[in-house]
């Protein structure tokens, strides 16, 4: 087995979360797994790097280079990370959904360093590289304009957001949508 710096996106603990426990106490493995990943690296401070990596030569063990955590690198790692724990489970990765941050300076444009495009389109090349399937959140119906007037958010406009029930019952509908359109 490999030796990974740890972190928490890829840590033994994060991904042996996707077992299930049965009334019984055993686990059931995952058949489907959904990473949605990438909130946190572009809305808070220090944000992860786009960084770029080769993998033809193998997924590198550590996302962090000394000083910054970098993106793809950790995203690689979190879908091979997933692949020897449960090889069977077919993948799945999410872009980012649309939902107010007050530390972004110009949302849903940028973050100061990325905008949210561009980490959409990180997570749909390392989708397409990684042979998973994309689940595209930013493509469900939930726009800067809505969010808070829609109801898809219970958080106030002063403090970060989450999606509340009826923001996750849209995010669940599209990734009901995007699953089986590709099964």
């Amino acid at each position: 087995s490999k030796l990974y710096a740890i972190s928490e996106a890829w840590s033994d603990y994060t991904i042996h979360r996707c077992q299930k426990r049965n009334d019984d106490g055993s686990f059931d493995t995952p058949d489907v797994i959904i990473i949605y990943r990438g909130t946190n690296d572009l809305s808070h401070a220090p944000y992860s790097r786009i960084d770029e990596v080769d993998i033809t030569n193998g997924i590198p063990e550590t996302d962090f280079d000394g000083s910054n955590y970098q993106f793809k690198r950790g995203y690689y790692l979190t879908i091979q990370k997933l692949r020897e724990a449960y090889p069977n489970a077919i993948i799945y990765c999410a872009t980012l959904n649309v939902f107010k941050r007050i530390i972004y300076d110009k949302f849903p444009t940028r973050n100061g360093i990325y905008t949210l495009p561009q980490m959409n389109n990180v997570i749909r090349e390392i989708a397409n590289t990684m042979g998973c399937g994309i689940i595209e959140f930013d493509k469900d119906g939930i726009t800067f304009e809505n969010c808070y007037k829609e109801g898809y958010i219970t958080d106030s406009e002063t403090i970060p957001t989450h999606p509340n029930s009826k923001g996750h019952e849209v995010m669940a509908r599209k990734a009901i949508s995007d699953i089986t359109h590709t099964l």
